[in-house]
């Protein structure tokens, strides 16, 4: 049965709001289960103290829905279940907790959507966030690759400074890198270029300078390519 498309274009201006603690958290979704994080965090409103149960349209997760679209789902659905963030504590420094990310992932017969929802332990880093937060709009990040996406948070959380210089033990960690690429060269071939070209067509364009520790590598330098918002960030929750 195949599965009709929706159009995304209404939800685009609808932002993400996350604590920063999730931004620099360690956790590896893929395309699928990071498009229906985004789509459900970007559902969130200003004033809410519950997280609630959310919908989304399958059509939005799958850019070529078809016969085997609902085995896809069941898989993914499956992991995000299990998945887990670590995630350093609030108020914490160099301690880590590990908490689930969603409880309840249904996919609803006959109306190719399905209905999720967060699980308590998340909430701390989603609702009531007056400050160390950062921002962004749905549409930007939609169709970024997971390795864009996370990348694109890190520099955003730094937009005001223009800049941010990223410990490639962290970025490692925050993409789920720890077994891959050891090789400055293949991590620079297949994920930092690939990254910067995805980046080049947002609001977070940047150029790097690799940063050493004797002839190590150890570190990028990343200067955000776009003006700084020369602005106070705002201490509640922007409006949809």
């Amino acid at each position: 049965m195949a599965i009709p498309r929706v159009k995304f274009d209404p939800q685009r201006d609808k932002r993400i709001v996350i604590h920063n603690n999730l931004v620099n958290a360690r956790y590896t979704f893929s395309v699928f289960e990071t498009k229906l994080f985004l789509y459900c965090v970007a559902q969130i409103r200003r004033g809410d103290e519950e997280l609630q149960e959310y919908e989304i349209p399958i059509s939005l997760l799958e850019d070529q829905p078809g016969s085997d679209t609902y085995n896809r789902i069941d898989k993914a659905s499956t992991r995000l279940m299990s998945s887990v963030l670590l995630i350093e504590r609030l108020h914490t420094k160099k301690r880590f907790t590990k908490i689930a990310v969603m409880t309840r992932c249904e996919y609803q017969d006959g109306h190719g959507t399905m209905k999720v929802r967060f699980s308590d332990e998340i909430k701390p880093y989603l609702l009531q966030l007056k400050g160390n937060f950062t921002t962004a709009k749905l549409g930007t990040v939609w169709d970024l690759k997971p390795y864009a996406v996370r990348w694109y948070m890190l520099l955003r959380e730094y937009r005001n400074f223009g800049k941010r210089i990223i410990n490639l033990t962290l970025l490692r960690e925050v993409l789920g890198l720890e077994d891959k690429y050891k090789d400055y060269k293949d991590l620079k071939k297949r994920v930092i270029i690939p990254t910067q070209k995805a980046l080049e067509k947002t609001d977070m364009a940047f150029t790097y300078t690799p940063l050493k520790a004797g002839r190590k590598i150890v570190a990028l330098e990343c200067e955000i390519k776009t003006k700084p918002e020369n602005r106070q960030l705002p201490l509640i929750h922007p409006e949809d």
